[in-house]
């Protein structure tokens, strides 16, 4: 009779688990990203601040930084999307970064809106304290039309397939 391992069994993540971890990531970056664009939208003056106690880092900083991760991050799950037949890595790619362009830029042109009607005068201003250059309203204008084009070139790649050709969930 053989006693038990005291030894713990350690294995790899398998690719289902980092992709969890990975949309995770995502919809918490994402979830700070919005925090943030509430505060600039009903509090602008405190954007300079520091965003915590802990963390004396700008409030527009962190905003900005967790933006770019949520973006980063919905290309990498879009990535590692099985999908129902394997498509080319190209069009995958192509796909991935167009799903997350359109998302992200519509969130950005709502920024934008929300903020001209909340302080209407600060659309002329700088994006960001970092560059002169793009203003709020610019950045809107960039956001809505970048989140069309993106958006027709995602939905014209993305696969069609009727109810015949998808395998049912039982097998």
């Amino acid at each position: 009779m053989s006693s038990p391992s005291l030894h713990p069994v350690t294995t790899s993540p398998t690719p289902v688990q980092l992709a969890s971890i990975a949309k995770a990531l995502q919809w918490s970056a994402l979830a700070c990203w919005v925090y943030v664009a509430l505060v600039g939208v009903i509090t602008p003056q405190y954007l300079p601040l520091p965003f915590e106690n802990l963390l004396p880092v700008r409030t527009d900083i962190v905003g900005g930084v967790s933006y770019g991760v949520s973006v980063l991050l919905l290309v990498a799950t879009g990535l590692a999307r099985a999908d129902v037949r394997p498509l080319p890595r190209h069009r995958r790619v192509v796909l991935a970064v167009t799903r997350s362009l359109t998302l992200h830029a519509w969130l950005g042109w709502a920024y934008v809106s929300a903020n001209s009607i909340s302080h209407r005068g600060t659309l002329g201003l700088q994006l960001t304290h970092l560059e002169g250059w793009p203003t709020e309203s610019a950045f809107g204008l960039s956001c809505f039309f970048l989140a069309i084009l993106s958006m027709c070139v995602y939905f014209s790649l993305k696969p069609r397939w009727s109810a015949l050709d998808k395998p049912s969930r039982s097998q």
